[in-house]
């Protein structure tokens, strides 16, 4: 069988490890950003973006983010904070909140809020105790459903059950999101980001 078509050939087991990190976060893309919030025992609220979370089930909602350990091996807030409560929130963001998410990512320390580096505003929660951030279009709720281990890293699958759901007022119609006025961020690679305006109908 032949093709018109030629293909570069890689073998991932050759790539040290942050190699093998970029290859694969430029090559799944675009993907949907969580900025997940929890609360720690100190009031303290932590943000945190990922470029990436699934739908992992309909019945019950089921949603997942992949949270890997530090690059010293220590567990992230997000980790530590979500075993240790079993609630969290994920939100997505727009492509009004590029900046504030970048914001998010910074390396402070457990006593510093990112909500407050990052100037977001925070709302009540109604069926878990993190808040959530009132700039976001659509929130989730979740309490803790399970977490799984993957890797020699051991990164976290963390699954959460959603339990109550918000959504910027216009942005829903009946059960239907809009995709041009949600604007939604997607991650691309590095501090690149991509819309969901730029819609394609095939």
């Amino acid at each position: 069988m032949t093709s018109s078509y030629s293909f570069q050939q890689l073998d991932l087991a050759q790539f040290a490890h942050e190699d093998r990190y970029k290859f694969l976060m430029a090559s799944v893309i675009p993907r949907p950003i969580a900025l997940v919030t929890t609360l720690g025992n100190d009031g303290i609220v932590n943000a945190a973006p990922f470029s990436s979370f699934v739908v992992l089930s309909i019945d019950p909602p089921l949603l997942g983010i992949s949270v890997a350990p530090r690059d010293d091996g220590d567990i992230k807030d997000t980790s530590r904070l979500i075993e240790a409560t079993g609630e969290f929130v994920i939100h997505t963001v727009d492509t009004a909140m590029a900046r504030q998410v970048q914001l998010c990512s910074a390396a402070l320390g457990p006593d510093q809020s990112e909500v407050e580096h990052a100037g977001l505003e925070l709302v009540p929660s109604l069926k878990v105790k993190p808040p959530r951030i009132a700039q976001a279009p659509i929130h989730f709720e979740c309490k803790l459903h399970r977490i799984e281990y993957f890797g020699h890293r051991r990164s976290a699958l963390i699954v959460g059950e959603v339990v109550q759901t918000h959504s910027r007022e216009g942005l829903v119609k009946g059960h239907r999101v809009d995709p041009l006025e949600a604007n939604m961020l997607g991650r691309l690679g590095g501090g690149v980001y991509c819309s969901s305006t730029g819609i394609i109908k095939a």
